[in-house]
């Protein structure tokens, strides 16, 4: 009896696992309802992210909203404010680029060589405690290697593991990027 009850209960689980599935994937979701809120001139937050209620989601999003403005005009001091005192850097294709010096001397040698104008829409936003979160975004825009002048569209996803140091101030502590498409030779 009892081995009937159990072989019953595992042909109905997947069913009703189907079922909650279909339902929910069926029915429209809040968070894709809500318009998209713009931080800045160079990033938006998607209906997806909008819908954390992070209680540090304002401060976070000015730091990815601050990173990318710093980004799109080169300003090597404005990104370097951004980081914690021990950042490391994921870069695509590149070894880790760890410590503030290390940070430093990759955006100097990459500023001269490219020009962003990216505009970048958080997809995820997550503060995970006190002190921590993640941001995850995507990012489009022009990529212009100086050495040619050629601007190209190019697009990019983006992680960000951000801490709230001790001055009461979002930080960017780990960055990784990578395109999602073929850049133009730099």
């Amino acid at each position: 009896m009892q081995t009937s009850k159990l072989f019953r209960i595992f042909l109905i689980a997947p069913n009703l696992l189907a079922w909650s599935i279909f339902a929910t994937a069926t029915q429209p979701s809040t968070a894709s309802m809500m318009p998209q809120a713009r931080v800045s001139a160079d990033v938006q937050v998607s209906n997806a992210a909008q819908a954390s209620n992070a209680p540090g989601r304002a401060a976070i999003e000015a730091t990815i909203a601050q990173y990318f403005q710093a980004l799109n005009h080169g300003n090597l001091d404005g990104v370097l404010t951004l980081y914690t005192d021990d950042p490391v850097l994921l870069p695509f294709l590149h070894p880790t680029v760890v410590g503030t010096e290390a940070v430093r001397k990759n955006y100097e040698n990459t500023f001269p060589q490219i020009r962003f104008q990216m505009h970048s829409t958080i997809q995820e936003l997550v503060q995970m405690s006190p002190e921590w979160a993640y941001v995850r975004t995507e990012s489009a825009g022009i990529f212009t290697p100086t050495k040619t002048g050629l601007g190209a569209p190019t697009t990019f996803h983006e992680l960000f593991l951000l801490r709230k140091t001790s001055d009461g101030k979002w930080h960017i502590a780990r960055y990784s990027f990578s395109p999602t498409a073929k850049l133009p030779d730099f």
